[in-house]
């Protein structure tokens, strides 16, 4: 199986940063989604991007894209 692909973004790094402002068990219900996700990506040999989307009113969302071939 193929390796997984990551993206380094800037989105990225803000969201480590936010993540060491929360508190614990936010910070370990974050690490429950990533572990997930990443088994996703290594079972469908998917690609992960994480984004961070800010709108005209700067309310942050957060959204988790897989992108795969059949």
């Amino acid at each position: 199986m193929k390796s997984l692909k990551k993206k380094d973004s800037h989105s990225e790094s803000l969201f480590l940063h936010k993540k060491k402002l929360m508190s614990g068990k936010k910070v370990t219900e974050l690490n429950i989604v990533n572990n997930l996700v990443e088994k996703i990506a290594e079972l469908l040999d998917a690609e992960v991007q994480h984004s961070l989307l800010v709108d005209h009113k700067g309310t942050e969302k957060r959204k988790i894209s897989i992108t795969y071939k059949d």
